[in-house]
């Protein structure tokens, strides 16, 4: 069984309402859709693979009351330093569940990538190592962050 995701009631409050966004998208599309569009609709099928994932990441969900502020969880902003045999470089990406979203400012992994798993429920400055193309990579974990989220007045 793949390892629990750790939330608070807002995150999953917030989760849930990403996935309403995404299904009603989804009905809209369908409405809107031409038969070419449906045979060649590739947004149509990332969405469809998108809501898919969310909703078997669901059973997953642990809410907690609080998480740790020093432990990567799931949508924080996570930069590490990713150290190979002959080079080093800072990445910044957001840990998501299910499929992540190519078409987004900030790149994000799902956390049930290698890298996502070597980091989940990992501490600031944990340096750790996965295997990505068959390389051994180490990395060290510099920093989190939550996404900042607008508030509309």
């Amino acid at each position: 069984m793949k390892e629990k995701i750790y939330m608070t009631q807002e995150d999953y409050d917030k989760y849930i309402l990403e996935l309403n966004t995404m299904r009603k998208e989804l009905e809209g599309k369908l409405h809107n859709l031409s038969k070419i569009e449906m045979l060649s609709g590739e947004s149509f099928y990332t969405l469809t693979i998108n809501i898919k994932h969310k909703i078997e990441e669901l059973r997953r969900i642990v809410i907690k009351e609080k998480l740790e502020e020093d432990i990567v969880n799931l949508n924080d902003i996570v930069t590490v330093d990713m150290i190979y045999p002959d080079s080093e470089e800072t990445v910044t990406f957001e840990l998501v569940a299910g499929m992540p979203d190519l078409n987004s400012s900030i790149m994000k992994i799902s956390i049930d990538s290698p890298l996502g798993k070597e980091v989940y429920q990992q501490k600031i400055g944990d340096e750790l190592s996965f295997v990505s193309n068959g390389e051994k990579v180490r990395l060290r974990i510099v920093n989190k962050v939550k996404p900042q989220t607008l508030k509309l007045d």
